[in-house]
C-alpha cells in the first residue's frame, strides 16, 4: 500500500450529518475553504456540502440564539477524506 493511499472497509456506511448553525454563510465558507468541500445545493435556509455528488454535511440556519453549550446536539464530527 502506498503511503498516501486510503483504505476504508466497513460493513456499513453512515449518511450525511445535519448541523444547525447561526451564521449559514460563515459556516459554509469554513467547510468549503478550509476542508475543501463542494457546495452541492443552496437554499435560503440550508446548504448541502460534499464531494462529487455525495452529500456529507447539511448546514441548516437556526434562529436559536442561546449558546451551543445550553442545548443538546452534535458539537464535533469526523470526515474521512482523501488527501488534498
Amino acid at each position: 500500500m502506498k503511503v498516501n493511499e486510503m483504505t476504508y472497509q466497513s460493513l456499513f456506511k453512515l449518511g450525511h450529518v445535519a448541523l444547525y448553525v447561526k451564521d449559514l454563510q460563515l459556516q459554509g465558507r469554513f467547510y468549503q475553504q478550509v476542508l475543501g468541500l463542494e457546495l452541492l445545493a443552496e437554499r435560503e435556509d440550508r446548504l448541502d456540502l460534499g464531494v462529487g455528488q455525495e452529500l456529507l454535511i447539511r448546514l441548516i440556519k437556526t434562529q436559536h440564539q442561546d449558546q451551543a453549550s445550553a442545548s443538546y446536539g452534535l458539537y464535533h464530527l469526523a470526515l474521512l477524506v482523501p488527501e488534498r
